[in-house]
């Protein structure tokens, strides 16, 4: 999330920390899909927006219990950049994960050769 304005960081968290309060009852993982859209909306590149929209449909046990330090330091400050940076760097690592899947399923041109 490299040359993004404080300011844009700022504002969101704000934004994120007004919804928590107006929404108790909302369950947090429905608030964490909107903030991930929201910041995919004002932060990022289609190509990056996209990605980080796929993510917040699939938020489940497993990605809160990856992120639940952060989301309880973020909770605690009310600053969420610490939780964008570390999504962006799981979207990062999935998708480097992925590429290098289909490598090796795909075999490449050289090992053809035996």
């Amino acid at each position: 999330m490299a040359g993004i304005s404080d300011k844009r960081h700022s504002a969101l968290d704000r934004t994120f920390s007004e919804d928590i309060q107006a929404q108790p009852d909302r369950p947090f993982r429905d608030l964490l899909g909107q903030h991930i859209i929201v910041t995919s909306v004002y932060l990022l590149s289609d190509s990056e927006a996209a990605r980080w929209q796929e993510l917040s449909r699939n938020i489940d046990d497993a990605f809160l219990e990856k992120f639940d330090t952060v989301i309880s330091e973020c909770k605690q400050s009310g600053q969420w950049k610490k939780f964008r940076d570390q999504v962006a760097q799981h979207i990062r690592e999935s998708e480097t994960k992925t590429i290098l899947a289909r490598q090796f399923s795909s075999g490449s041109p050289e090992d053809d050769d035996g």
